[in-house]
């Protein structure tokens, strides 16, 4: 979901009332029980307090989209705060932060399972739909349009250099195939140049544009880098294979007044709890499960 203010974070209440709908029909398509589902919310999940610890949550996008059974793309028809524009299925689509949540998904488990909410209800997305928002960069940023504090500031787009060149070094090195790597494949390396741009324009002082540096050549290098044998995907497997299941911790969350109802409270967690579902029936001494052995246990995942 799109952010519609500038001083107040998370989703207005027509939004909430959206993901609440949403979850519920969600759970009913895919004959989860209430009880056993736990709901990624990037305001709740991503630290938002601390900026080293959230740079530390962004730059895992990748791992939560692997790990969440769906991903609900919330769009109802709304206006921003500040701006009075109006937001809807056709704004999110141009979001930098929507386009970067829908491609970590689908290039992790595909497009199954992805869906869009807006006034017309809740829907399956296409792969021709997922195809035109995958073109990251090309998404707009508040930071952008605000100047970044007259050129004082950096761009969000360099946050996520980071985290995109890990997805591109996984599906990339991976040997073996699924529905997220066959996506990267069809839909990604085609048009990586676009996707990954070794430059972008920073809006500067006095809304001047510099270009700047963002890729550069990192994606050359890992190509290089791969094709020469000397990276492959199969050590990384196995750390994320033996880390998985330690990660169990507790948090608190909180819920705009008067919300969310007593059916829908159980899907809520916070940004440890999304860990805690996915490792549920695991202790630190069992081998981490695999994503096969993940889809039959009873608890599952849903990404707002």
């Amino acid at each position: 979901y799109q952010w519609l203010s500038w001083s107040r974070k998370g989703a207005n209440q027509l939004q909430f009332g959206a993901m609440k709908s949403s979850v519920q029909q969600v759970i009913e398509k895919r004959n989860w029980s209430a009880g056993r589902v736990y709901v990624w919310i990037d305001v709740l999940s991503i630290p938002q307090a601390h900026k080293a610890v959230q740079n530390l949550a962004i730059h895992s996008l990748f791992t939560y989209a692997k790990c969440s059974d769906a991903l609900v793309c919330i769009c109802p028809t709304s206006r921003h705060e500040d701006t009075n524009e109006v937001a809807n299925a056709q704004t999110f689509e141009r979001r930098l932060w929507c386009r970067m949540e829908v491609l970590a998904r689908c290039c992790s488990n595909g497009v199954k399972g992805v869906y869009v909410c807006d006034d017309s209800g809740l829907r399956a997305v296409t792969r021709e739909w997922a195809k035109s928002v995958v073109r990251v960069f090309d998404g707009e940023l508040t930071c952008c349009r605000r100047g970044h504090n007259d050129g004082t500031e950096p761009c969000d787009r360099t946050i996520l250099v980071l985290t995109l060149l890990g997805l591109y070094f996984e599906c990339y090195a991976c040997t073996y195939s699924t529905s997220g790597v066959e996506f990267f494949r069809e839909m990604i390396l085609p048009q990586k140049e676009a996707i990954f741009p070794k430059e972008y324009d920073y809006v500067g002082k006095g809304g001047r544009l510099e270009r700047r540096e963002l890729f550069g050549d990192l994606i050359a290098r890992i190509d290089s880098k791969i094709r020469a044998g000397e990276l492959s995907c199969d050590l990384t497997y196995r750390i994320s294979r033996r880390m998985s299941p330690t990660i169990r911790t507790e948090g608190i969350i909180e819920v705009p007044e008067g919300g969310p109802d007593k059916d829908i409270t159980p899907m809520v967690s916070t940004h440890s709890g999304f860990f805690e579902a996915a490792s549920a029936d695991n202790t630190a001494e069992k081998a981490s499960p695999t994503r096969e052995e993940y889809s039959q246990d009873n608890n599952s995942q849903v990404a707002l």
